[in-house]
């Protein structure tokens, strides 16, 4: 359904994670099911915030990714991201802006991707939303801020940046 790449084939790949019969015999015991759940997820908050490019848009060579190549699409992310939260690379951050603009990967994936990946989610917002801002990367910047913000509602430097940014993003 994947190489298929219609909205149909996508819509039956979303029930079929939804529903919770179909993944339980699973459980934690398949990293490929846990990565597609990931993906899925993923895939599913990109189509209901209208994303032009979704994780299922990427392709290899002119052809749409499968399983396979989905998931080492996010461990190479997921090693970036984690190069930049535990080792402190001097050029971590620079490599990951450089996935997040080759790849065209949207805030909504941004968001959901540090949520489930990073070991210290606000930190690695905090961290993360600097590096889009010092890319010009606003809109990017604009939605880990407003994710930032529901995990520290009363910080009122976010929330000021979030108004700062509004007209950027909104029009």
């Amino acid at each position: 359904m994947l190489m298929e790449g219609t909205d149909e084939a996508h819509e039956k790949l979303l029930a079929f994670f939804a529903d919770e019969k179909e993944i339980a015999p699973y459980g934690n015991r398949s990293n490929a099911m846990i990565e597609m759940i990931v993906i899925m997820d993923i895939y599913k908050a990109e189509v209901e915030m209208g994303e032009a490019h979704t994780i299922f848009d990427r392709k290899i060579e002119g052809r749409r990714m499968g399983e396979t190549e989905l998931t080492a699409y996010m461990r190479a992310f997921r090693f970036l991201m984690w190069r930049l939260e535990f080792t402190k690379e001097a050029d971590a951050g620079e490599k990951l802006i450089q996935f997040l603009k080759e790849n065209q990967v949207s805030p909504v994936f941004l968001c959901k991707a540090v949520n489930t990946m990073a070991s210290d989610e606000f930190s690695m917002l905090c961290e993360i939303m600097e590096l889009t801002l010092e890319a010009k990367m606003f809109r990017h910047t604009y939605w880990l801020l407003l994710k930032m913000q529901r995990l520290a509602p009363g910080e009122e430097s976010i929330r000021q940046m979030i108004e700062g940014l509004k007209a950027y993003v909104t029009g």
